[in-house]
């Protein structure tokens, strides 16, 4: 889940359920993933997910990794061209 916008108070959260109905739980441990209040050049940190990664030699039963779109701040950066990009 993301919430906060989409500037730089962007951040990701997480909620489960037993059912793709609900009832749903808030995971207490909020924000999961975020760069506010930093002055880290990449903010706007959000709408992660899960991906299921398949099995190797290191991680027999599979892996999950995170995916997340985020966007650069600084003055090098060209507001005009610079586009929310997928980790």
């Amino acid at each position: 889940m993301a919430e906060g916008g989409t500037s730089l108070g962007h951040i990701v959260t997480m909620a489960r359920a037993r059912n793709l109905e609900g009832p749903w739980e808030t995971c207490l441990a909020i924000p999961i993933l975020t760069h506010r209040p930093t002055d880290h050049p990449v903010q706007v940190t959000g709408h992660a997910d899960l991906v299921p990664l398949d099995a190797d030699a290191e991680h027999p039963d599979g892996d999950w990794d995170g995916r997340l779109r985020r966007r650069r701040s600084g003055a090098d950066v060209d507001p005009r061209t610079e586009v929310r990009i997928t980790l």
